[in-house]
């Protein structure tokens, strides 16, 4: 196995900034770290300069359920350390070595990440 359930993989790393700064932003690796009803208030990470793998975890088409609970193996969860906000990405089952590391763009809730295209 490459990961047991509930190991940490990684932890989304990159610079936090205000949502309303990246509305139009064309970097593919933006993550929603604290959404508000506003996007002046609303935080994201975005991983263009600074990074690690984590930002090149795959994603899951989360329109398809059968497909969903199929290919998902990672989760992620947000969580205040120290005071600092952070994104530990883990292991929702066992891994086998060559599989796909992939998690649900959308687990915030928010939805508006379309991935219906999603293999």
């Amino acid at each position: 196995l490459v990961g047991s359930e509930m190991c940490i993989r990684d932890r989304y790393v990159g610079e936090v900034d205000y949502a309303r700064n990246h509305i139009f932003d064309d970097c593919d690796s933006i993550m929603d770290l604290l959404r508000t009803s506003h996007s002046s208030t609303s935080l994201v990470v975005i991983s263009r300069n600074r990074g690690n793998i984590s930002r090149f975890f795959s994603g899951i088409n989360n329109h398809d359920k059968k497909a969903k609970s199929k290919q998902q193996n990672l989760r992620s969860v947000r969580y205040n350390i120290h005071g600092h906000a952070r994104v530990l990405i883990y292991a929702s089952r066992d891994i086998k070595k060559g599989e796909l590391l992939a998690y649900d763009y959308n687990e915030g809730g928010f939805g508006e990440y379309p991935t219906e295209d999603f293999v």
